[in-house]
């Protein structure tokens, strides 16, 4: 899933133009070891880049959690975060102003 706002400066990139990112790097190493979203506490596992969670789990030192990243139960769950790194980017397009903020269309030759 793709990031829903992405801004260049001023401007928000149109979903188009982002989905047209294509060097997307591991992004563990910009995000704490743990995460907790809707309920669920996701730990790193740096031996294969992903987080793991199991719901099962009652909280972050339950004796469930042994095992976490060797020996997999039903139910566990396994994400993976990308990103693309902060770069020099250049915007071939014409600014405009669309569903409320500054943005861009594609640009074409008008005759």
């Amino acid at each position: 899933q793709v990031c829903g706002r992405v801004e260049l400066g001023g401007f928000v990139l149109p979903k188009d133009m982002v989905n047209a990112f294509q060097r997307f790097e591991p992004a563990m190493t910009h995000l704490p070891r743990r995460i907790t979203t809707n309920g669920l506490t996701f730990f790193a596992n740096d031996q294969d880049g992903y987080y793991y969670a199991r719901p099962s789990s009652s909280g972050p030192r339950s004796s469930a959690l042994d095992g976490l990243f060797t020996k997999h139960e039903v139910g566990d769950v396994r994400v993976r975060f990308l990103c693309v790194p902060e770069t020099d980017a250049t915007v071939v397009a014409v600014q405009c102003h669309k569903e409320g903020c500054e943005s861009f269309v594609p640009y074409r030759p008008v005759p």
